[in-house]
């Protein structure tokens, strides 16, 4: 949900989330690396002048998401789990995608927004480039994100419940500029569910024509 005036933001805790983890480690997804030093620049600086809302340190990279995969590599016993993602699953998405013979492609980064829970930047794909990536993978596996998919780049987790309305005047007054990047592979990785906005470790880079 969107962040609206005369709301509150939600407060990302620093807990263990038994519930959801159940004793696994990692959580898998496919995403898209930005690897230009000027843009991470950029996004460091525009984190930089919210950093009294959001939850530090936050040590994951930056990234848009391409797809929720799952936990993987989980013990056999937990396996049967419906969130568990099978290694013969990624494969049959890496087919998938080499049937598809994607070229690298460029998306825009916009404007900044928000949601209750997090700040983030507008992702532009013009050419509904990520829709066409997205469908190798749907055949294959249930997406665990139900939301309906946005791409974005997270500039961070509210770490309190802060009035909606101090956080979209500094929206307002700060100044953002329309960002091309290139990409030339897509990335499948994972984080460590016990880490709140741990690293990425990436396992395997599809590249592309």
């Amino acid at each position: 949900m969107y962040l609206q005036p005369n709301s509150r933001t939600f407060a990302s805790l620093d807990a263990d989330y038994s519930d959801w983890h159940k004793g696994r480690d990692q959580f898998s997804l496919w995403y898209l690396e930005i690897e230009d030093t000027a843009c991470r620049d950029y996004l460091n600086t525009l984190q930089q002048q919210f950093q009294p809302f959001l939850y530090m340190p936050n040590y994951r990279q930056w990234h848009i998401t391409l797809f929720v995969c799952g936990f993987w590599q989980a013990p056999f016993h937990l396996q049967h789990l419906s969130d568990h993602f099978h290694e013969r699953q990624l494969q049959q998405q890496i087919d998938l995608l080499h049937q598809l013979q994607a070229e690298s492609f460029e998306l825009k980064l916009g404007g900044i927004r928000s949601y209750q829970s997090a700040l983030f930047l507008d992702v532009i794909d013009e050419q509904n480039i990520l829709l066409q990536l997205r469908r190798c993978f749907w055949p294959v596996a249930k997406e665990i994100d139900a939301m309906i998919y946005c791409p974005h780049v997270t500039l961070g987790l509210y770490r309190d419940e802060f009035p909606a309305n101090e956080i979209l005047q500094q929206m307002n007054q700060t100044q953002t500029q329309t960002w091309t990047v290139k990409f030339r592979h897509l990335t499948f990785g994972s984080y460590q569910a016990r880490e709140l906005q741990g690293e990425l470790s990436a396992h395997y880079h599809f590249l592309l024509g």
